[in-house]
């Protein structure tokens, strides 16, 4: 079985946002980058899932080059493969486009991902990557297991208020792994080390049969202009003695009726 891994590299504890130069997206200014947190559950349930079946992992990323240090991470841990696909790519759209290309060039059986990222928390990607392929989807699976490799899995699914779903899915097929649902291993610093050493695959949207034009296609949604947030009215301390402030309070809400 081939499972491949889609991992985001997002800000560590952005200290500013603002708005681009264009007014379409959100910047966030942090000093690194690092693994998504519910990409990394999903990542370690790969691994997880690798030791029981001797399956083969590929961890994969979407950015510059700034993204692919959690790919040297992704393989301390265990990952077999990585590959970064350089693209600056933003909408879901174009994102899931993208990796299911390369879902289908590697031959994948199972894509993992994380429920949501924690810098658009959209959790899109998952269920528009299974679109684009046309397979199976579930999101909010806790738990994996082959009942027959590279044929189907059983699947355990977070439906609310305790309620756990059982699932046969038939492969390929793409999880939305919950977070929370594994102890997360750790990378000792030298097999991070060791890892740096390892090649990273770099593919671009043309070798994934992708055209500026086609790219920009699959995008479904439209950004007119991101504005922040606008004060109209600011709270205002009252001073004076208890009558003075009750005559003002009720004063005010006069004026609003």
């Amino acid at each position: 079985m081939h499972i491949l891994v889609c991992c985001k590299a997002v800000p560590f504890a952005p200290a500013k946002f603002s708005v681009s130069d264009d007014h379409t997206r959100i910047v966030y200014e942090s000093s690194s980058l690092v693994l998504n947190e519910s990409d990394e559950y999903a990542l370690d349930a790969a691994l997880l899932l690798k030791k029981k079946t001797a399956a083969t992992v590929t961890v994969v990323t979407l950015g510059g080059l700034s993204s692919q240090e959690i790919l040297y991470l992704s393989l301390a841990k265990g990952a077999d493969h990585a590959v970064r696909i350089d693209s600056n790519a933003s909408s879901p759209f174009e994102v899931a486009a993208l990796l299911g290309a390369l879902a289908a060039k590697k031959g994948a059986d199972l894509v993992l991902v994380g429920v949501q990222s924690a810098d658009q928390m959209a959790s899109l990607v998952g269920g528009l990557l299974a679109a684009s392929r046309g397979w199976p989807f579930v999101f909010a699976a806790t738990a994996i297991e082959a009942a027959q490799a590279g044929t189907w899995v059983n699947v355990e699914r977070e439906l609310g208020e305790g309620r756990i779903q059982q699932l046969e899915v038939e492969l390929p097929a793409v999880l939305g792994m919950q977070t929370g649902i594994c102890p997360l291993t750790y990378a000792p610093p030298a097999r991070r080390i060791k890892a740096r050493q390892t090649r990273i695959e770099v593919v671009n949207a043309t070798q994934l049969g992708f055209t500026a034009e086609s790219l920009a296609a699959c995008r479904r949604e439209s950004i007119d202009e991101i504005m922040p947030p606008s004060t109209s009215r600011a709270a205002r301390m009252l001073e004076g003695s208890a009558d003075d402030m009750a005559r003002f309070i009720l004063d005010r809400i006069k004026e609003t009726v």
